[in-house]
């Protein structure tokens, strides 16, 4: 997907997933609501001060548009954050030999732990 059609997509799921009425951004936004309705059709692209003031309504980091989904999503969890902070002091030896037990016990479990956990764990 092209970044182009990747803000539409973010654009639409956003007013879709908050039930956002067309004329209601359209009137925070200072545009018409043809103009809107360009935006979620992708006839029209959304500049950056405007997807900036989306954002602002959504109350959204701007990423949360740009990013795409197919990434690692932008919340985390309290686990998660714990592990990236404790990766990042690692040296780049121990940092690999994390990447390869993560990548064994995925392809072992089938990106669960608990075949690894029975049998690795007294």
């Amino acid at each position: 997907m092209n970044r182009k059609s990747q803000i539409q997509y973010a654009f639409v799921k956003l007013m879709d997933e908050n039930n956002t009425q067309g004329k209601d951004l359209a009137e925070y936004l200072d545009v018409k609501p043809s103009t809107i309705s360009n935006y979620r059709n992708g006839t029209r692209s959304i500049d950056i001060d405007t997807l900036c003031k989306i954002c602002e309504y959504y109350d959204i980091p701007l990423s949360e548009i740009l990013v795409d989904d197919n990434r690692v999503p932008l919340t985390l969890s309290d686990d998660e954050r714990d592990l990236i902070e404790t990766f990042r002091t690692l040296d780049n030896t121990s940092r690999k030999a994390v990447v390869q037990l993560v990548k064994t016990l995925s392809s072992e479990t089938g990106c669960g732990g608990e075949q690894f956990e029975k049998n690795n764990v007294a």
